[in-house]
């Protein structure tokens, strides 16, 4: 039997084995507060992943033993973006996985352990840790930080899209002026210059300056057409960044504040992709097509129409305006648009139609209609 004596000494060893453990666990958590405190304190100043993780190893890491070893992301243009890795094959399975997964857990593989990053709520990224088996606080731990580190992966995302925005639009609104001197300058005096060679024409009846002042007409409206070319590659230029039906729809918003007549864009919800050689003839056909409706068509309104069908598509431009007798009475060019007929060879070159007719009960139609198919044939 024990002593009374023995039975008091190991009692008091066990409670000083229990305060002990108690001191130890405070201590465990107060050092769990302390990193998510400096975490925090990481998180609020980071406005970039990678000195971000830097910061945690550093400073939030460094008395734990655990240690942020890689980053990568399963969107390889995001990771360009953030500067991180692409995610490897094993790692992109492993993302898959979690998205099938409700409450993606841990992952162990080859000593290292691996948690999910997430970007708007969903497995994005695959954090790893060193070592492989963490205990629950550095696994508590591990899970703030990767969950940190998505947070600042969203912030500098969205710091960095708002940033090339901005230059996009900076370059556009550069290519918006230059296209529009272009347009307002030399385009215009070349116009002019025309219809006078043309009211010259129609008033001189010598056989010597007649040539002369053909010749000059023939110059003015070659001039014109490179203008306008120079405009319309200068504006399909955003028209790629922007996208084609997006721009289509601005076209129609800047022809109304520039002339007042009404344009109405009609699209189909279910418009399949637009490849790009049928994307630049049509934005190509809309846009002469406008600028035709404020030279000559005194019209009050504008139909555009975009349509898909078996693999053609096909753009309608309808105006409410005086009718192409009277149009071509009024231009300089002879019976024929100028710049309607280039559009049409290059809708020919692809393989398509261009027609042009009297719309009811007024007006004009141009109509534009290209195969997916004859067109990819055309230019390979």
């Amino acid at each position: 039997m024990r002593s009374a004596a023995g039975e008091t000494r190991a009692d008091a060893g066990a409670a000083g084995a229990r305060a002990s453990a108690d001191a130890g666990a405070r201590t465990d958590r107060r050092s769990y507060a302390e990193a998510l405190e400096r975490l925090s304190d990481v998180v609020a100043r980071a406005s970039d992943v990678r000195p971000a993780l830097r910061a945690i190893n550093r400073e939030v890491l460094a008395a734990s033993g655990l240690r942020c070893e890689r980053l990568s992301l399963g969107d390889p243009g995001v990771a360009g973006l953030l500067g991180l890795e692409d995610a490897d094959d094993a790692e992109r399975a492993l993302l898959q996985r979690w998205l099938r997964t409700p409450g993606p857990a841990p992952h162990h593989a080859g000593g290292r352990t691996a948690l999910p990053v997430l970007l708007r709520g969903r497995p994005a990224g695959v954090l790893w840790f060193s070592p492989g088996a963490l205990d629950p606080d550095a696994r508590a731990l591990a899970g703030a930080i990767a969950t940190a580190l998505g947070e600042v992966a969203q912030k500098s995302k969205l710091r960095r899209e708002a940033l090339r925005y901005e230059r996009s639009l900076a370059i556009a609104a550069d290519r918006q002026r230059i296209a529009r001197d272009l347009h307002e300058t030399v385009g215009q005096t070349l116009y002019a210059i025309g219809l006078r060679t043309q009211e010259l024409l129609s008033r001189t009846r010598d056989p010597e300056i007649l040539p002369s002042l053909r010749a000059l007409r023939t110059l003015a409206a070659s001039g014109v057409a490179t203008v306008r070319s120079a405009v319309f590659e200068l504006s399909f230029l955003n028209v790629r960044e922007r996208g084609f039906v997006p721009s289509l729809h601005k076209l129609a918003r800047q022809f109304k504040l520039a002339t007042g007549t009404p344009v109405t864009v009609r699209v189909p919800g279910s418009l399949p992709h637009v490849p790009s050689e049928v994307e630049g003839i049509l934005f190509r056909l809309a846009h002469e097509a406008l600028i035709n409706v404020e030279r000559h068509a005194r019209a009050t309104g504008v139909l555009l129409m975009l349509e898909h069908d078996e693999g053609e598509f096909r753009m309608t431009i309808r105006d409410d305006g005086i009718g192409i007798d009277q149009r071509n009475a009024f231009d300089w060019r002879s019976s024929a648009h100028f710049g309607l007929r280039s559009i049409r060879r290059s809708v020919e070159a692809l393989g398509g139609r261009l027609s042009i007719a009297a719309a009811h009960p007024r007006g004009l139609t141009i109509s534009a209609r290209i195969s997916v198919n004859a067109a990819r044939s055309a230019v390979q």
